[in-house]
């Protein structure tokens, strides 16, 4: 008899294989239950605590990363349900690569400064842990409050739009998204150089993928409002404003950008979260 669990956990990546933890707790008295992937036994599992009436197991799974996406199964013995993950591709572009591009082939333009952005964006490994503690935390607060959370960003010299989403949740649960809106300081100058165009070109051909946060959590760009391309490479400004009316609530995201003739307006509307 189950407990707690299964609760998958991601671990990391190390080197080609995608790590996950499964968190299955029965009764002290039940030996530890076989847990299957893919029809395929996992390895033994790890007591986590063991308690008068309780006993927590750990099965640790290592996955081998494909050249394309993949969902897996997985289940417990004597249980009828069955649950499913997806493991990324294991070429899966990261923007650490044009880090890599930016540092080694240098800057052209007065924006020096593109690598170190790049370092402190979200999806650098040095703060993968944070973002999805963050993630996590708006979301269970979205499922708590009947909320629908939108962050506002900056400082990366485009403007940009994508949605972070729960994929065990329907899409009724308009609480399990979270829409990040991103828009440059008016002061910076938009990419205007060889190496910088190039840059956006990778970047937008990656943004065209979604990629897996974790096995929970999945983070997807979008096209920017009345543009063909996911990043706009332009002088920008961003205005929310909150419409309030008391039957259909919902933001407003007005970019401005600048352009050869003056300004374009680019606008999103989010609708509040619904209550049901």
């Amino acid at each position: 008899m189950l407990r707690i669990g299964p609760i998958l956990s991601f671990r990391g990546q190390v080197e080609q294989r995608w790590r996950v933890t499964v968190l299955i707790g029965v009764s002290r008295a039940q030996p530890p239950p076989e847990l299957d992937l893919n029809g395929a036994p996992s390895e033994p599992p790890t007591l986590l605590y063991g308690g008068p009436q309780d006993a927590y197991w750990r099965y640790d799974v290592s996955i081998q990363l494909h050249q394309a996406e993949r969902s897996l199964s997985y289940g417990i013995e004597d249980q009828d349900a069955r649950w499913s993950f997806t493991v990324p591709a294991r070429d899966h572009p990261k923007l650490s690569l044009t880090e890599v591009l930016l540092d080694n082939l240098g800057h052209d333009h007065v924006l020096n400064s593109n690598a170190d952005d790049l370092r402190d964006h979200w999806s650098h490994d040095d703060h993968e842990g944070e973002r999805k503690r963050l993630i996590e935390t708006l979301l269970h607060l979205g499922e708590k409050k009947r909320l629908r959370t939108c962050i506002v960003s900056g400082d990366v010299h485009v403007a940009a739009r994508s949605g972070i989403y729960r994929q065990d949740t329907p899409p009724a649960a308009s609480w399990a998204q979270i829409h990040p809106f991103a828009s440059s300081a008016i002061v910076h100058p938009s990419m205007v150089g060889v190496m910088e165009r190039l840059f956006l070109q990778l970047i937008n051909r990656t943004a065209a993928k979604a990629q897996a946060i974790d096995v929970q959590h999945t983070v997807e760009m979008m096209l920017f409002p009345c543009h063909h391309r996911y990043v706009m490479a332009a002088r920008n400004w961003l205005a929310p404003e909150v419409d309030a009316d008391a039957q259909r609530s919902q933001l407003w995201a007005t970019w401005r950008c600048e352009n050869e003739s003056g300004f374009s307006n680019h606008l999103q509307t989010v609708p509040a979260a619904v209550l049901n």
